[in-house]
């Protein structure tokens, strides 16, 4: 009962992750934009689950640390396609 509840907390917040759009400058409504970060959203995400399940305890740590290490992951996944941090 307590691995669901955490299984689908953890599924909350990664859907969390995807909704994630990085304060870059750049012309958010472009098609260009918008698929350079569909797939930073795939790559980051992947990247983040590497990451996070390498600490210990994941079944804990995980719905903590995945949302802002995939965020980290996807904004250095646009910065690399050349996009600039906003401020």
């Amino acid at each position: 009962m307590i691995a669901a509840r955490c299984l689908a907390l953890a599924a909350l917040l990664g859907l969390g992750a995807c909704a994630y759009d990085p304060p870059l400058r750049a012309d958010h409504a472009a098609p260009a934009y918008r698929a350079d970060l569909k797939a930073c959203r795939a790559s980051g995400g992947r990247q983040a689950n590497l990451v996070v399940s390498r600490r210990f305890p994941i079944w804990v740590a995980y719905p903590f640390t995945y949302p802002p290490e995939a965020r980290r992951q996807i904004r250095a996944c646009m910065e690399a396609k050349g996009y600039k941090p906003a401020g």
